[in-house]
């Protein structure tokens, strides 16, 4: 008979595991001072440098936003595209907290219409505030700013959108802004960080037309585009693609554009990454798989989203008893996109690190325990 000793060991692991976990857990303690001090810092160097790169800099090294506010908000269960009460009181309460200093934001805003400032850590600091017409008013002067470095415009209609501050204007806007891709001009990168923006994080519906145009174009030399030749045009599907998968079911000729572009990427050995999220588009866009989701950092969906989401399973996944249920397929969130947060991974895995590694151990010890407990029990 195994002794009971390892049993009791692994159980004693599990417990100090789970207790371990817990000691993560951020509370609105923490994360109300921890606010308090950063942007108290960052504030006080901006009444010294009033160019605000010191400001910048410190609210850019703080990790703040990955390493507690972040957490705060996703350590609540249940889906992040799915309304929850629980976080929305978390929400209020960050937003809250950061409108204190709504004025300093106000005013760190307005210095990326400054060419020579090459930071924009404040509009990931907006994208957790609470949205006001100041907020929207100094965020859009910058990204209308003929001054602002193209990264800072496309950050700050990133912020617009985000706090869900987009209007029917602002949308146009962003689509005119697409006629600049091809010229030879600063307006160009706009244009470029704009559409891909949309794609990956806005899903826009005004660039329904836009996406439709992007996938009319077939795959062959005469339509290689001057400057990128075939890699380019492989990118625009790329882009289109992923725009779509957003949208949910509509009509099938989309469909069908985005299974004629896969076949011919497909005959002509292009990449086959491309060729997979064309079809992944179409078969969104049939109505035969769940659409990816566009959600900001509050766990409120975006653009298109808003309405793909509610979409009814299809009738043939509703008939597959015993099948997996309709499940909302949701994109990687804007932290695991950003290079800070890329980053970030780092240290916000490392405590799960930590964790697995306890238990892979505590697994090994068991199991040499186990070994003993069978070898005493043996003649």
């Amino acid at each position: 008979m195994i002794s009971s000793f390892p049993f009791r060991v692994f159980i004693f692991g599990l417990t100090l595991i789970t207790t371990t976990n817990a000691s993560f857990a951020v509370t609105a303690e923490d994360v109300e001072a921890r606010i308090t001090e950063t942007l108290e810092a960052a504030q006080k160097a901006y009444e010294l440098d009033p160019s605000g790169l010191e400001a910048q800099r410190i609210l850019n090294k703080s990790r703040l936003i990955i390493d507690t506010i972040q957490q705060y908000f996703y350590i609540v269960p249940g889906a992040l595209h799915e309304h929850s009460a629980a976080r929305q009181i978390r929400v209020e309460q960050v937003e809250g907290w950061l409108g204190r200093y709504e004025p300093f934001f106000v005013k760190l805003i307005g210095t990326l219409s400054d060419p020579k400032t090459d930071s924009k850590a404040i509009t990931s600091f907006v994208k957790f505030t609470k949205p006001t017409p100041q907020i929207k008013a100094a965020l859009l002067q910058v990204a209308r700013s003929e001054t602002a470095r193209p990264e800072n415009a496309a950050a700050a209609y990133d912020g617009i959108f985000y706090l869900e501050m987009d209007d029917p204007e602002i949308r146009r806007e962003v689509v005119d802004i697409l006629d600049w891709m091809d010229e030879r001009h600063t307006k160009a990168r706009l244009a470029a960080q704009v559409r891909n923006m949309s794609a990956e994080l806005w899903a826009t519906p005004e660039m329904i037309d836009y996406w439709r145009q992007s996938l009319s174009v077939p795959f062959s030399p005469e339509n290689f585009p001057t400057r990128g030749g075939s890699e380019r045009l492989d990118t625009n599907y790329l882009i289109a693609a992923t725009a779509l998968s957003h949208f949910g079911k509509m009509d099938d000729r989309l469909a069908e554009l985005a299974r004629q572009r896969a076949e011919e990427i497909r005959k002509s050995g292009g990449h086959q990454r491309t060729i997979d999220k064309l079809i992944f588009a179409a078969e969104v866009l049939e109505g035969t798989r769940p659409p990816e989701i566009a959600v900001n950092w509050k766990g409120q969906l975006l653009g298109a989203s808003k309405t793909a989401v509610k979409q009814e399973a299809p009738e043939k996944d509703e008939q597959n008893v015993g099948g997996n249920p309709w499940e909302i397929n949701r994109v990687a969130t804007p932290q695991q996109q950003s290079s800070e947060n890329r980053k970030s991974n780092d240290g916000q895995a490392s405590s799960k690190s930590l964790l697995v590694a306890g238990l892979i151990a505590l697994l090994l010890i068991l199991s040499v325990l186990v070994r003993v407990a069978k070898g005493r029990s043996q003649p």
